[in-house]
């Protein structure tokens, strides 16, 4: 077979905040077809990822590593333009081979509000909140759906 087949991922989608990093993981066992790790590419909704991109110049690292079967890809200072669906693909010998496909990255909001509050529907929002009077803080996230604090 060309390519390998990823390892189990338990965690499929991520949720950060911005200016957070992110490891998004691609994974082959060490018993399969060995890979050019200069085959290896991210995408983004079907966009380069890559130090090439320009807005992901200086903010992606490709493990690229073929001894360690670690082909992940890392992403600092994450922008609300990062949230999207990743893919790891390997092209052997011109024979596209999709390795882990869907991995999700969407970012927390967080919103400081005082009464009621309505998010549009599908936004996932955290709420904070926190007492004038005692450093106490509760979160609560809410996902796709209008809600009352």
């Amino acid at each position: 077979a060309v390519g390998c087949a990823v390892l189990s991922v338990s965690e499929r989608t991520f949720f950060r905040s911005p200016g957070e990093s992110v490891l998004l993981p691609c994974p082959c066992p060490p018993d399969q077809h060995r890979i050019n790790p200069d085959r290896v590419t991210w995408t983004k909704d079907q966009t380069a990822v890559s130090n090439d991109t320009e807005s992901y110049r200086g903010r992606v690292w490709m493990f690229n590593q073929n001894h360690s079967r670690n082909f992940s890809l890392l992403i600092s200072d994450l922008t609300e333009e990062d949230s999207g669906l990743y893919t790891c693909r390997a092209d052997e010998k011109d024979m596209p081979y999709v390795q882990l496909d869907l991995l999700s990255v969407r970012l927390k909001r967080t919103v400081t509000v005082a009464g009621a509050v309505e998010c549009d529907a599908g936004a996932d929002v955290t709420a904070v909140i926190k007492h004038a009077h005692c450093s106490h803080r509760a979160s609560h996230l809410i996902r796709g759906a209008r809600s009352p604090l």
